[in-house]
């Protein structure tokens, strides 16, 4: 597959390969916006979202799929895609690195 970004109808990016990211995993974030009025006021909105992410196996990369308002949608989906790309559908943990380990 390809990740890529698109600037004037042209799209640039580098080819992955899919045997890379073994694991389907569903993760839960917000997304908010703020509003500003000429007075500086201020009026912010969050919402939850729900993306499905292709996962190396330590999970430190992760490549966004699709994002979802409801976690039963996204559930559903991570399983077929899952299903459809021989991928384990699993729950995102990161692995801990040594660097890390040795400072706690």
């Amino acid at each position: 597959f390809r990740e890529y970004t698109s600037v004037f109808a042209i799209k640039r990016g580098s080819w992955l390969k899919l045997s890379d990211y073994p694991d389907v995993a569903v993760l839960s974030g917000k997304k908010g916006t703020t509003v500003r009025s000429l007075s500086n006021r201020s009026t912010s909105t969050a919402e939850a979202t729900f993306t499905v992410h292709l996962l190396t196996p330590t999970h430190r990369t992760r490549v966004p799929i699709k994002s979802f308002k409801e976690p039963a949608e996204a559930k559903d989906f991570a399983q077929h895609l899952a299903s459809s790309l021989n991928k384990r559908s699993t729950r995102f943990s990161p692995k801990i690195s040594e660097a890390t380990m040795r400072r706690r």
